[in-house]
């Protein structure tokens, strides 16, 4: 079954994580159907933040490449102290994502014409 996403900007928000109070700059709203887009985005977004919050960013490319793109979005600075790796850390929720289950995409789609 194909999945659409629809993305909403809302307002900056604060928002706990772990008791730390982490705010994100941009909101996004997703609305999605398919569970399993949701988990693939969700562990895409967890293995941007892993490597670039790693000691070893100057030796290895990938972590490199992280760093640089997250702090291109501004999210870099707000990584300090937070531990990506904990069980607890959700990482479409830092990057400021919110994630809608709903049946029917038409609702949330803006007609085009």
């Amino acid at each position: 079954m194909a999945s659409k996403i629809t993305t909403i900007s809302l307002s900056t928000k604060d928002y706990q994580d772990g008791g730390e109070a982490m705010t994100s700059r941009h909101r996004v709203k997703i609305y999605f159907q398919d569970d399993a887009l949701r988990e693939r985005s969700q562990a895409n977004s967890q293995q941007l933040l892993t490597p670039a919050s790693g000691p070893d960013g100057d030796n290895d490319n990938s972590a490199f490449m992280a760093k640089k793109a997250l702090k291109y979005r501004k999210v870099f600075e707000r990584m300090s102290g937070v531990d990506v790796n904990s069980p607890g850390f959700d990482a479409s929720k830092f990057l400021g994502v919110e994630w809608c289950k709903t049946i029917c995409l038409k609702t949330y789609c803006e007609d085009p014409q």
